[in-house]
């Protein structure tokens, strides 16, 4: 069975996001599901995006506001 990553709720915090994606990678997993909640409270939404490009994802609340 193929492992898979869940995350959600970034709101814009990069350098945690970094860090799961680092254990993540670690962990040899490919596929990573985000939950959405991506921007929001961090200055740093924009490169959290960029992060999670290739990533499947779904839009949460805090992506309606942009």
């Amino acid at each position: 069975m193929e492992k898979i990553a869940i995350i959600a709720d970034v709101h814009g915090n990069y350098e945690a996001l970094k860090t799961v994606l680092a254990d993540i990678k670690k962990r040899k997993i490919k596929q990573i599901y985000c939950l959405g909640d991506v921007i929001g409270k961090g200055s740093r939404s924009n490169e959290c995006l960029d992060l999670l490009k290739n990533c499947i994802m779904v839009y949460g609340n805090w992506e309606d506001f942009f």
